[in-house]
């Protein structure tokens, strides 16, 4: 069970990454065959999509970062193992599915602002929330671990 969980998540976590190579690759193309519209990234619409991008990143990472270990920690006292792999695979899927889009929409923007600065941080951040994300097969078994079996 826990290795199809692991494939799946594995996945998930590769086509995020994947895509966001994608991204970057296709805009970098677009850009130096000047084939890309830049928008101004000091008027409104260039102002209110760096705050929609920051909001997002900024609300969703650490949301979902407590939201996801309080639902660990509520599926460490199910006795059920298939329960417990599906809805851990199942929340593994809403974390990477909430915190890789701005990875992408950091990147996006990135290069559609005209290589403004704040939307690479954004990306960067949103990279190092996906790091912790990634799946493996210590780390299904320490979040599905009771804490009591957990040595020191």
């Amino acid at each position: 069970m826990e290795k199809s969980v692991l494939r799946k998540l594995n996945f998930c976590y590769y086509t995020i990454l994947v895509l966001a190579l994608i991204v970057a690759s296709l805009m970098i193309y677009l850009s130096k065959n000047a084939k890309l519209e830049y928008i101004d990234a000091f008027s409104k619409g260039g102002q209110a999509i760096q705050s929609a991008v920051i909001i997002y990143i900024i609300a969703t990472l650490p949301i979902v970062l407590f939201w996801f270990k309080k639902q660990c920690d509520k599926l460490k006292t199910l006795d059920d193992e298939q329960l417990k792999y599906q809805t851990y695979q199942k929340n593994s899927l809403i974390r990477l599915l909430i915190v890789g889009p701005g990875l992408i929409f950091g990147i996006l923007f990135y290069f559609l602002l005209g290589g403004h600065t704040p939307m690479i941080w954004c990306a960067a951040i949103s990279a190092i929330g996906l790091i912790f994300c990634k799946p493996n097969a210590g780390r299904i078994r320490l979040e599905l671990m009771p804490d009591d079996n957990i040595a020191l």
